[in-house]
């Protein structure tokens, strides 16, 4: 399985938009939480190296095809999408000497 890239956005209404983009070229939602969400391309494979496979290996059933379907599905780019809001800084106070 691949390794997603990791995206970070500073704001909810960031995220969400480029949630659309990411749709929009054509990736599934995979998982989906309250900070982040996993994305997956949706790869079938080329069309031709299956035409090609179908061609070449029709008396074995198609299992070639299969085989190429399921390397490309896992082999697909992933993107994780995480909300980045920084912590609030609690400002030091040195401790007082008792007197």
């Amino acid at each position: 399985m691949a390794t997603p890239r990791i995206r970070k956005y500073k704001s909810n209404d960031e995220m969400e938009r480029g949630l659309d983009e990411f749709i929009t070229l054509g990736y599934d939602v995979k998982e989906r939480g309250e900070e982040t969400i996993l994305l997956r391309k949706h790869d079938n494979g080329s069309l031709l190296v299956h035409i090609i496979l179908a061609v070449l290996t029709f008396w074995l059933i198609f299992i070639p095809n299969i085989i190429y379907f399921f390397y490309c599905r896992s082999r697909a780019d992933q993107v994780l999408m995480k909300l980045d809001i920084p912590e609030p800084q609690v400002p030091f106070e040195a401790p007082r000497a008792q007197v």
